[in-house]
Protein backbone atom coordinates (compact mmCIF):
# COMPACT_ATOMS: atom_id res chain seq x y z
CA UNK A 1 0.00 0.00 0.00
CA UNK A 2 0.98 3.31 -0.12
CA UNK A 3 3.23 5.25 2.43
CA UNK A 4 1.15 4.25 5.67
CA UNK A 5 2.13 6.82 8.09
CA UNK A 6 4.62 9.82 7.52
CA UNK A 7 5.63 11.83 10.40
CA UNK A 8 8.32 15.33 10.26
CA UNK A 9 10.13 17.08 13.13
CA UNK A 10 12.41 20.06 13.01
CA UNK A 11 15.46 17.58 13.00
CA UNK A 12 14.21 14.31 11.44
CA UNK A 13 11.49 12.28 9.66
CA UNK A 14 9.93 9.27 10.18
CA UNK A 15 8.09 7.40 7.20
CA UNK A 16 5.78 3.86 8.05
CA UNK A 17 4.77 1.23 5.29
CA UNK A 18 2.05 -0.82 6.00
CA UNK A 19 3.58 -4.46 3.61
CA UNK A 20 0.49 -5.59 1.49
CA UNK A 21 2.09 -6.37 -1.45
CA UNK A 22 3.66 -9.19 -2.82
CA UNK A 23 7.63 -9.66 -3.42
CA UNK A 24 6.68 -9.05 -6.96
CA UNK A 25 4.64 -6.10 -6.50
CA UNK A 26 7.64 -4.28 -4.61
CA UNK A 27 10.49 -5.18 -6.74
CA UNK A 28 8.44 -3.52 -9.14
CA UNK A 29 8.52 -0.03 -7.47
CA UNK A 30 12.22 -0.06 -7.56
CA UNK A 31 14.51 0.88 -10.66
CA UNK A 32 17.28 -1.41 -10.00
CA UNK A 33 14.73 -4.48 -9.55
CA UNK A 34 17.20 -7.12 -10.81
CA UNK A 35 19.61 -6.34 -8.17
CA UNK A 36 16.94 -5.73 -5.61
CA UNK A 37 15.60 -9.36 -6.68
CA UNK A 38 19.34 -11.48 -6.00
CA UNK A 39 19.58 -9.78 -2.62
CA UNK A 40 15.98 -9.96 -1.63
CA UNK A 41 16.32 -13.61 -2.26
CA UNK A 42 19.20 -14.39 0.16
CA UNK A 43 16.96 -14.64 2.66
CA UNK A 44 15.13 -17.87 3.45
CA UNK A 45 11.63 -16.44 4.79
CA UNK A 46 9.44 -14.60 2.18
CA UNK A 47 8.41 -12.25 4.77
CA UNK A 48 12.03 -11.19 5.75
CA UNK A 49 12.42 -10.52 1.89
CA UNK A 50 9.35 -8.43 1.39
CA UNK A 51 10.50 -6.26 4.80
CA UNK A 52 13.92 -6.14 2.87
CA UNK A 53 12.01 -4.73 -0.24
CA UNK A 54 9.48 -2.56 1.57
CA UNK A 55 12.35 -0.46 3.28
CA UNK A 56 13.71 0.52 0.21
CA UNK A 57 10.08 1.33 -1.39
CA UNK A 58 9.72 3.14 1.73
CA UNK A 59 13.17 5.03 1.43
CA UNK A 60 12.49 6.27 -2.13
CA UNK A 61 9.04 7.66 -1.57
CA UNK A 62 10.37 9.65 1.19
CA UNK A 63 13.25 10.82 -0.72
CA UNK A 64 11.71 11.36 -3.88
CA UNK A 65 14.26 9.15 -5.20
CA UNK A 66 16.28 5.87 -5.37
CA UNK A 67 18.58 5.88 -2.66
CA UNK A 68 21.07 2.76 -1.89
CA UNK A 69 21.75 1.28 1.96
CA UNK A 70 24.92 0.30 2.51
CA UNK A 71 25.93 -1.57 5.64
CA UNK A 72 28.84 -1.01 8.15
CA UNK A 73 30.91 -3.44 9.60
CA UNK A 74 28.59 -3.38 13.00
CA UNK A 75 25.74 -3.64 10.96
CA UNK A 76 24.48 -0.04 11.13
CA UNK A 77 22.86 1.11 7.83
CA UNK A 78 24.12 4.54 5.90
CA UNK A 79 23.24 5.90 2.57
CA UNK A 80 26.04 5.68 -0.11
CA UNK A 81 25.33 8.95 -1.26
CA UNK A 82 26.04 10.55 2.21
CA UNK A 83 22.61 13.21 1.90
CA UNK A 84 20.97 11.79 5.60
CA UNK A 85 21.30 9.61 8.24
CA UNK A 86 19.26 6.85 8.24
CA UNK A 87 18.00 4.22 10.95
CA UNK A 88 15.58 1.05 9.68
CA UNK A 89 13.45 -1.29 11.45
CA UNK A 90 10.05 -3.63 10.96
CA UNK A 91 8.17 -6.06 11.75
CA UNK A 92 5.53 -8.09 11.05
CA UNK A 93 3.74 -6.29 8.56
CA UNK A 94 5.43 -3.38 8.86
CA UNK A 95 8.99 -1.30 7.96
CA UNK A 96 10.03 1.46 8.95
CA UNK A 97 12.92 4.01 8.15
CA UNK A 98 13.69 7.56 10.06
CA UNK A 99 16.12 9.78 8.50
CA UNK A 100 17.94 12.85 9.46
CA UNK A 101 20.27 15.13 8.42
CA UNK A 102 23.66 13.78 7.87
CA UNK A 103 26.18 13.06 10.79
CA UNK A 104 23.44 13.40 13.27
CA UNK A 105 22.72 10.34 15.23
CA UNK A 106 19.75 8.72 14.97
CA UNK A 107 17.87 5.26 16.57
CA UNK A 108 14.21 3.70 15.34
CA UNK A 109 12.82 0.68 16.70
CA UNK A 110 9.28 -0.94 15.94
CA UNK A 111 7.54 -3.99 17.37
CA UNK A 112 4.23 -5.99 17.11
CA UNK A 113 2.31 -6.58 20.13
CA UNK A 114 3.50 -9.66 22.29
CA UNK A 115 3.82 -11.57 25.40
CA UNK A 116 6.92 -12.86 24.50
CA UNK A 117 8.93 -9.58 26.10
CA UNK A 118 8.09 -10.71 29.22
CA UNK A 119 10.56 -13.88 29.01
CA UNK A 120 13.24 -11.86 28.31
CA UNK A 121 12.71 -9.05 30.78
CA UNK A 122 15.48 -9.83 32.60
CA UNK A 123 18.05 -9.56 29.88
CA UNK A 124 17.02 -5.42 29.68
CA UNK A 125 15.76 -4.10 32.47
CA UNK A 126 16.68 -3.81 35.76
CA UNK A 127 15.06 -4.60 38.97
CA UNK A 128 14.44 -0.81 39.65
CA UNK A 129 12.93 -0.27 35.85
CA UNK A 130 10.68 -2.82 36.89
CA UNK A 131 9.45 -1.53 40.08
CA UNK A 132 7.54 1.38 38.04
CA UNK A 133 5.88 -0.99 35.22
CA UNK A 134 2.25 -1.16 35.88
CA UNK A 135 0.98 -5.00 36.28
CA UNK A 136 -1.90 -3.89 34.14
CA UNK A 137 -0.08 -3.57 31.37
CA UNK A 138 3.22 -5.06 32.07
CA UNK A 139 3.47 -6.69 28.24
CA UNK A 140 3.28 -3.45 26.59
CA UNK A 141 5.04 -1.26 29.06
CA UNK A 142 7.89 -3.64 28.89
CA UNK A 143 8.22 -3.62 25.01
CA UNK A 144 7.83 -0.24 25.73
CA UNK A 145 11.09 0.10 27.23
CA UNK A 146 12.55 -2.53 25.14
CA UNK A 147 12.02 -0.38 22.09
CA UNK A 148 13.50 2.71 23.13
CA UNK A 149 16.48 0.90 24.49
CA UNK A 150 17.19 -0.37 21.21
CA UNK A 151 16.10 2.67 19.46
CA UNK A 152 18.67 4.61 22.04
CA UNK A 153 21.09 1.62 21.06
CA UNK A 154 21.13 1.90 17.25
CA UNK A 155 21.84 6.37 17.96
CA UNK A 156 24.81 5.35 20.47
CA UNK A 157 26.30 2.71 18.78
CA UNK A 158 28.70 1.41 21.18
CA UNK A 159 29.52 -2.06 21.08
CA UNK A 160 29.31 -4.08 24.11
CA UNK A 161 26.36 -2.09 25.64
CA UNK A 162 24.18 -4.16 28.03
CA UNK A 163 20.76 -2.99 28.46
CA UNK A 164 20.03 -3.89 31.67
CA UNK A 165 23.25 -2.06 32.95
CA UNK A 166 24.13 1.14 30.18
CA UNK A 167 20.52 2.31 29.86
CA UNK A 168 18.81 3.19 32.82
CA UNK A 169 14.80 4.36 31.89
CA UNK A 170 13.70 6.75 34.50
CA UNK A 171 10.52 6.37 35.44
CA UNK A 172 6.91 6.75 33.89
CA UNK A 173 3.33 6.34 33.32
CA UNK A 174 2.13 4.25 30.21
CA UNK A 175 0.35 6.32 27.36
CA UNK A 176 -0.52 5.79 23.76
CA UNK A 177 2.46 8.59 22.84
CA UNK A 178 4.79 10.19 24.74
CA UNK A 179 8.44 11.03 25.52
CA UNK A 180 10.43 9.07 28.25
CA UNK A 181 13.82 9.40 29.03
CA UNK A 182 16.71 7.30 29.37
CA UNK A 183 20.50 7.82 31.43
CA UNK A 184 22.68 6.53 29.34
CA UNK A 185 26.34 5.11 30.93
CA UNK A 186 28.04 4.34 28.14
CA UNK A 187 30.07 7.90 27.56
CA UNK A 188 31.80 10.27 30.61
CA UNK A 189 28.77 12.84 30.18
CA UNK A 190 26.34 9.92 31.34
CA UNK A 191 23.88 12.16 29.34
CA UNK A 192 20.12 11.88 30.08
CA UNK A 193 18.05 11.51 26.54
CA UNK A 194 14.68 11.42 25.49
CA UNK A 195 13.10 8.92 23.36
CA UNK A 196 9.74 8.94 21.73
CA UNK A 197 7.22 6.48 21.49
CA UNK A 198 3.74 5.59 20.00
CA UNK A 199 1.51 2.37 21.23
CA UNK A 200 -1.12 1.10 18.65
CA UNK A 201 -2.39 -2.18 18.68
CA UNK A 202 -0.70 -3.53 15.82
CA UNK A 203 3.23 -1.99 16.98
CA UNK A 204 4.82 -0.10 19.09
CA UNK A 205 7.45 1.96 17.95
CA UNK A 206 10.27 4.33 19.98
CA UNK A 207 12.22 7.13 18.17
CA UNK A 208 15.31 8.68 19.58
CA UNK A 209 17.25 11.18 17.89
CA UNK A 210 20.42 14.08 18.96
CA UNK A 211 18.83 17.27 19.97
Amino acid sequence: MPLFLFHKESNWMLGLWKITETANALIERLPHSAEELRTARRFGSLSRQKEWLATRVLLQELCGEYKEIRYRPDGAPYLADGSHAISISHTRGYAAVMLSSAGQRIGIDIEYPSRRVLKVQDHFLSPQEKSFIDPAHEATQMLVCWCAKEALYKLLGKEGLQFDRDLEIQPFSLRSFDDIEIRERVTPEASLLSVRYVVTKDYVIAMASEE
